[in-house]
């Protein structure tokens, strides 16, 4: 099940898309989710496939954290609907402004 704390690992890992380590996640966390619970919940997201965890070349004891491209696939399909839907709560909007005015200016004119 997909958690209110899986959303912020997300958008810190989404500010690195080349990965980021565990301790460095953690360190941009501080404050808002303890180190016991980031770990817990990254094999939590990484179970349910919305994370990769690899091993860094560069050191053998480091892990970097990706988000699966599937997910920023998923989730850029999203934002374009998101928008699709602003646009068209602007769109009725003005036609609610429009119908005002029109009736407005009715009501004026009977004055």
């Amino acid at each position: 099940m997909f958690r209110p704390v899986h959303a912020s690992i997300m958008d810190a890992i989404l500010l690195h898309p080349e990965g980021i380590s565990l301790n460095k996640l953690a360190k941009e966390l501080r404050g808002r989710v303890s180190r016991s619970v980031l770990l817990r919940e990254v094999r939590r997201m990484r179970e349910m496939g919305l994370i990769t965890i690899d091993e860094d070349e560069k050191h053998k004891q480091r892990r970097i954290v990706n988000i699966k491209e599937e997910v920023i696939e998923a989730v850029r399909t999203l934002e374009e609907q998101e928008i699709k839907s602003l646009d068209e709560a602007v769109g009725s909007v003005k036609k609610m402004l429009h119908a005002y005015a029109e009736a407005r200016r009715k009501v004026k004119n009977k004055l």
